[in-house]
């Protein structure tokens, strides 16, 4: 496997189950079809439309619609998205599919539950990576506990409804146990969020399920013991998640106002972020990170999408309000699927979404919709034939189309990465050896700021690839750094600066920028500009000689900081400088 274990192979297997169904349609030999256009499909062209308008206007179109390798959510995955929804809104009118469906989530989540709990053992079958970097805290096959306790939620709900249906005997005692392993298997994530969205939806159902006197004191009851457990969770769990979010939030008013109508386009928050980001963010996070997220939905699609796809979001808040009050919930399914996504819209108001939680939360809003037919209710605007001519001329080639396009590009996607990863693994031994791999991977997905940023910093001389990364992240700073780094080992030492210059201007307060430009200026010998350069580096960093234990952690972490202060403090030295040398090896070698 390569870089990216985790959404690659995910939405692979999407698009392959996605083209069975499509194949299927195209194979039938149907005459006349009936297809019946709704409010909900008009909202999910709607929903789509927006998604594509946001890409177009935005900072980075080709990013907005392919996606970060690392998240890999752009508009391409939100076309399987869609799709994987009205596949599972159709099969699931089928109650036989949909308790498979329902099952199906119960099992993987027993199954991730088991492996988190090794996890807390040291045992690691797949041996993914290490539990000491997610600070103990299990993640199973998710990449991250947060992403783990997201998923867990909808298992969890799925139990619970069943064990309320059911009054007891062996059947009862074997959902509560499994219910009980799964809980414990979202206790080893410690994903506060994720707890604190399951607690609130279950007090919501008791509500629904209780009128009168009753009501009003089961709400009291039970939204005093969620206060006490969410306060107990926040403060034995320690306040940096919550404090990263504050520090997240404080500078996004300038942005909100920046892209109002349309936003910036899904998937270009790294880089629209980086303009107002401020230093207080490196108090919770690593010093190089970029934040690629809010950690907020309704604030993400706000900033991505701007006020049409937050209007369009807040219809669905509206919608399940609307559910809630006016008692639409006819079935144990559509109580299931309801609070499951009540309890992940709540954990998502300190988190974000990747394709494990879309198939699974899309797969719950089908079951809200097709058991008992609730879309057909209340959504049925039209029905009409299409006839056998469109359909064979029309509509089964642009599915074969898509089907192709789709299987292409995602077939290519996971071989550019193994290639990319095999690049990175030989560049010590052979660079010649790496060029062929990353050309390799570069071919096969040429759409990756990740493969083209990194391919173009080790491989300087590749001015195609250069080019290639500026038209994808539409001349971002990434794009700058690496012309720097291009033109400064060619001896373009005033384009080098220029171009770091630009960057700098940006992503002012992002610290590898100035690593990188006091680093290009220290070997060049120009000690005084490395030394200004260098000194803004540490102004950004937080003042960790304060916090022994911090400093600790801080020094494993970021050797290459450490690195740019030798060359500091050696700057320093040939600019005759001891005071400020005396005071820098103390914080060095403390």
């Amino acid at each position: 496997m390569g870089f990216g274990p985790y959404e690659i192979p995910k939405q692979l297997f999407l698009v392959i189950m996605i083209a069975f169904v499509f194949m299927n349609f195209i194979t039938n030999r149907g005459k006349e079809q009936s297809v019946c256009i709704s409010s909900l499909t008009i909202f999910m062209a709607f929903w789509l439309s927006s998604l594509i308008l946001s890409g177009l206007f935005g900072e980075s179109p080709y990013e907005s619609f392919w996606g970060s390798t690392e998240r890999l959510q752009g508009i391409w995955t939100w076309g399987l998205y869609i799709a994987h929804f009205f596949i599972c809104l159709k099969i699931f009118k089928d109650s036989r599919l949909l308790k498979i469906f329902l099952n199906i989530t119960i099992g993987i989540g027993i199954i991730l539950s088991f492996y988190a709990i090794l996890q807390q053992f040291g045992i690691d079958p797949f041996n993914i990576s290490d539990i000491d970097m997610a600070s103990g805290r299990s993640f199973a096959t998710a990449g991250h506990p947060n992403f783990l306790g997201q998923f867990l939620i909808f298992p969890i709900i799925t139990l619970f409804v069943r064990i309320m249906k059911n009054a007891g005997g062996t059947k009862k005692i074997l959902l509560t146990t499994a219910l009980l392993f799964t809980f414990t298997g979202l206790l080893t994530t410690f994903n506060r969020a994720s707890i604190l969205g399951i607690l609130l939806a279950i007090c919501f159902l008791k509500l629904y399920k209780t009128s009168g006197k009753k009501r009003l004191k089961f709400v009291i009851i039970g939204l005093f013991l969620t206060i006490i457990t969410a306060s107990m969770l926040t403060y034995t769990g320690g306040l940096r998640s919550l404090n990263s979010r504050i520090n997240l939030l404080q500078p996004i008013g300038a942005l909100l106002i920046e892209n109002p109508i349309f936003g910036s386009g899904i998937e270009t928050f790294y880089k629209t972020y980086q303009k107002v980001a401020t230093k207080e963010i490196y108090l919770t996070e690593n010093l190089y990170d970029i934040p690629d997220r809010i950690h907020n939905e309704p604030l993400q699609v706000l900033l991505d999408q701007g006020a049409i796809g937050f209007l369009l979001y807040l219809m669905t808040i509206i919608f399940l309000i609307w559910i809630f009050i006016k008692h639409k919930l006819q079935t144990d399914n559509q109580i299931t699927a309801y609070f499951a996504i009540l309890a992940y819209l709540i954990s998502m108001q300190f988190s974000f979404s990747l394709s494990l939680h879309m198939i699974f939360l899309l797969g719950m809003w089908a079951v809200l919709f097709a058991d008992k037919n609730l879309g057909k209710q209340a959504f049925k605007v039209k029905t009409f034939k299409i006839p056998e001519k469109i359909i064979i001329w029309l509509l089964k080639p642009a599915a074969l189309l898509l089907c192709i396009f789709y299987m292409y590009t995602a077939v290519s996607m996971l071989y550019a990465d193994i290639y990319f990863a095999k690049g990175m693994k030989s560049y010590l031994k052979s660079s010649t050896e790496a060029e062929q791999f990353f050309a390799e991977s570069l071919s096969l997905n040429p759409n990756s700021r990740y493969y083209l940023y990194n391919a173009a910093n080790l491989l300087m001389g590749n001015t195609e690839t250069l080019a290639r990364l500026g038209k994808i992240t539409n001349d971002g700073y990434h794009y700058d750094i690496a012309i720097a780094n291009y033109l400064g080992k060619n001896g373009d030492l005033k384009g080098a600066n220029k171009h770091f210059e630009i960057a700098a201007k940006k992503a002012p307060n992002w610290p590898l920028i100035w690593q990188m430009w006091g680093d290009f200026l220290f070997e060049e010998k120009m000690y005084t500009d490395a030394i200004t350069k260098y000194e803004k580096l540490i102004n950004l960093a937080p003042p960790y000689w304060k916090w022994p234990e911090k400093y600790r952690i801080f020094k494993k972490n970021h050797e290459l900081f450490f690195i740019s202060l030798q060359r500091l403090n050696k700057a320093y030295k040939e600019l005759g400088d001891t005071r400020k040398s005396h005071e820098l090896e103390s914080y060095i070698f403390q």
